[in-house]
């Protein structure tokens, strides 16, 4: 039953991630790069994970805006 949960709690992570990258959330951005590296709540899918990644490393050097880490 924990599993199950886990994976309702992940789908709903993958959801509010995606709906604050829609807004250019930087954190919002890495996290779900993660989930999508990991397959957490998603297929896992690293071109995905290696795109956010890239968009994350462009917002940086170009925008001045990267995660808050």
């Amino acid at each position: 039953m924990q599993i199950l949960r886990a994976l309702e709690d992940n789908t709903e992570a993958v959801k509010w991630f995606q709906l604050a990258t829609e807004q250019v959330d930087t954190d919002a951005q890495y996290n779900l790069g993660i989930m999508y590296h990991l397959g957490n709540g998603v297929l896992q899918d690293n071109v995905t994970a290696h795109i956010m990644k890239s968009v994350l490393i462009f917002q940086d050097l170009i925008l001045g805006v990267g995660p808050s880490t």
